[in-house]
């Protein structure tokens, strides 16, 4: 029998401002990247492919929200805050093909059909 349970994850680092911070991609963090955008899954879709350089710093930042709640603490900095470190990630290239390469990763575990999606986060260069 086919296990049925959903494996849309992936655990990865970034570091911003001189501080390294986990960020854990799975249902959750898609949950709050949605809540926080007031939009879909499906809607989420359509941005991860059609406007990468939204999406990618939000669901970073989700995941980031997302492994400080695992562990019971909270992520103070806020989104605009954030993003604007998050530049610097866009012009590393390691760190930014280690992203690519967790979210591909993470999106690919949930539908393995979603070339789509992998190659808009694949196509973003810093």
């Amino acid at each position: 029998m086919t296990d049925t349970k959903n494996e849309f994850k992936g655990v990865g680092q970034i570091t911003l401002n001189k501080k390294k911070y986990t960020y854990h991609l799975n249902n959750n963090a898609l949950r709050l990247m949605c809540k926080a955008l007031g939009k879909s899954i499906t809607e989420i879709a359509l941005i991860m492919q059609n406007d990468p350089l939204e999406a990618v710093p939000q669901f970073i930042y989700s995941g980031i929200v997302n492994h400080q709640a695992r562990k019971g603490e909270k992520f103070e900095m806020d989104f605009d805050q954030f993003a604007a470190f998050f530049g610097d990630v866009w012009d590393n290239e390691d760190q930014m093909a280690q992203v690519n390469d967790v979210i591909s990763n993470a999106w690919s575990l949930n539908d393995p059909d979603e070339s789509e999606q992998k190659a808009a986060v694949g196509s973003v260069k810093p």
